[in-house]
């Protein structure tokens, strides 16, 4: 099997560094300093709220991912003869 994991780092990697580059975008100052220009972003009142929202949504969304799945991992660790138990790890793995 192949692994594929540097694949996926790679291109969450350039995603991160794209949408990086369209905040710098959205600079109000248009001169070609990209260290202010970049530094005016981070300030931005808009920007810093989005990035709040974004952070905080990831925390809820790990947070209720992490709590669905103890349940899930319980219940295929303990109960041997649950329906369809063998189908469900096969899609998983």
């Amino acid at each position: 099997m192949v692994k594929v994991g540097w694949i996926v780092n790679l291109a969450l990697l350039s995603i991160t560094f794209m949408a990086f580059g369209g905040l710098i975008g959205f600079s109000a100052t248009q001169s070609l300093d990209y260290s202010s220009s970049f530094q005016s972003v981070l300030t931005d009142q808009y920007i810093q709220s989005i990035i709040h929202f974004s952070i905080e949504q990831a925390l809820y969304s790990s947070v209720l991912s992490v709590l669905f799945a103890i349940p899930v991992a319980r219940g295929l660790y303990f109960l041997n003869r649950l329906p369809l138990k063998g189908l469900f790890l096969s899609l998983c793995t």
